[in-house]
């Protein structure tokens, strides 16, 4: 890579950057670690008004202008957003608890979140939260398109909090968001 590349690629990425802090107080941050404190790491903050405009940059076949158009899939977009319209109006529910051998599974939702979690001593813990709005937001596309630039904003919007964490023996993930620019 030559250096005058190098020189434009950084300081297009420090336009973004500051355009996006400009637009978003929020971050989120992903957290590898492989191998414990000694291992592998990879850390990764990025304010969420930077994924907001990047969003509508991405061409590709099935994602365009901030949407992923939903091809051939046993369950179509209409129907999931039906289906989430129904469990929005139940309340508080245990949706599916799965048992088998290691695996203690249960999908629920709780106030204004559809929670995954496994058994804490569990060999493979995992938490999974998705808070409602993000969900409302990401099923606002029209057709069968799902509105990844909506889900961004409401993601915005939402509380700090972990949204992804799976560890297994010693390597763990981890996705949340928060208002710090650095991975705690």
């Amino acid at each position: 890579m030559n250096w005058k590349f190098t020189v434009i690629l950084a300081l297009s990425l420090f336009l973004f950057g500051s355009l996006a802090m400009a637009q978003s107080t929020h971050w989120l941050h992903v957290r590898i670690e492989k191998g414990g404190a000694e291992g592998e790491q990879v850390k990764v903050n990025v304010p969420i008004g930077l994924v907001e405009t990047l969003l509508p940059m991405i061409e590709e076949k099935e994602l365009t202008k901030g949407k992923i158009r939903m091809g051939e899939m046993p369950l179509t977009v209409p129907q999931m957003r039906e289906i989430w319209q129904s469990l929005k109006a139940e309340g508080d529910f245990e949706l599916a608890s799965i048992q088998d051998g290691d695996v203690d599974l249960h999908v629920f939702k709780e106030g204004d979140h559809l929670y995954v979690r496994s058994a804490e001593d569990a060999e493979q813990v995992i938490s999974v939260t998705v808070p409602a709005p993000v969900v409302d937001a990401l099923l606002s596309g029209e057709g069968d398109e799902l509105n990844l630039m909506a889900a961004a904003r409401a993601l915005a919007q939402s509380d700090e909090g972990e949204l992804v964490s799976v560890k297994d023996g010693n390597e763990t993930v981890r996705v949340w968001v928060d208002t710090t620019s650095t991975s705690q």
